[in-house]
């Protein structure tokens, strides 16, 4: 799996967790760019109480 660190403005989030096989992962957009985190569901879901948007 590749990880890697991204930098800037959280824009907003996906409303919907994707579910692939024993996988999570959840949409960011940081600076007009989208981009996937994956994780346990319970985690993407607090993404953006943890990570409001607006934050750097």
């Amino acid at each position: 799996m590749e990880e890697r660190t991204v930098q800037g403005i959280i824009k907003a989030y996906a409303r919907e967790i994707k579910t692939s096989g024993n996988r999570n992962s959840r949409g960011v957009m940081i600076d007009a760019e989208w981009h996937n985190i994956t994780g346990e569901e319970t985690a993407l879901k607090n993404l953006d109480t943890v990570f409001p948007k607006g934050v750097v």
